[in-house]
């Protein structure tokens, strides 16, 4: 069952790579991680300094709040689900910059320590044990 542009989805072609690298690589040594690429889901971090700056926001309460209040940011998300209509309510109401050059400039400054794409995690996780502290 293809979803969007056909592809089958990111967690059915994670299924079948990973039983297919199963058949030649030991489970503890191989592991297959999709990412659906979403920046939004690194760049939405909730009242992140940095992320303030790089959209020049100038609203006095911060931005998660704001958008949980016109309804872009429901709470139990963890970004935006319309993340551009957000960024575009956030420069009509507060002259937030909304061109290409805020991620740039949020991207020179912000960690992904704080990205919950589960994707993500799971790299991250699976690194942390494949090269545990004592290695790093």
């Amino acid at each position: 069952m293809a979803t969007r542009g056909g592809s089958l989805g990111a967690a059915a072609i994670e299924r079948d790579l990973g039983a297919r690298v199963a058949q030649i690589w030991d489970p503890e040594h191989a592991v297959v991680i999709v990412p659906e690429p979403e920046i939004e889901a690194w760049f939405w971090q909730p009242d992140n300094t940095h992320i303030t700056a790089a959209m020049d926001y100038r609203g006095t309460r911060p931005y998660r709040e704001v958008l949980a209040a016109a309804g872009f940011w429901p709470e139990d998300c963890a970004k935006p689900p319309r993340p551009k209509e957000a960024l575009e309510y956030l420069r009509t109401a507060f002259g937030t910059d909304t061109s290409p050059a805020v991620r740039r400039r949020a991207a020179e400054r912000v960690s992904v320590r704080a990205c919950q794409d589960p994707a993500f995690l799971r790299l991250r996780a699976t690194l942390r044990r494949w090269f545990p502290p004592e290695h790093r």
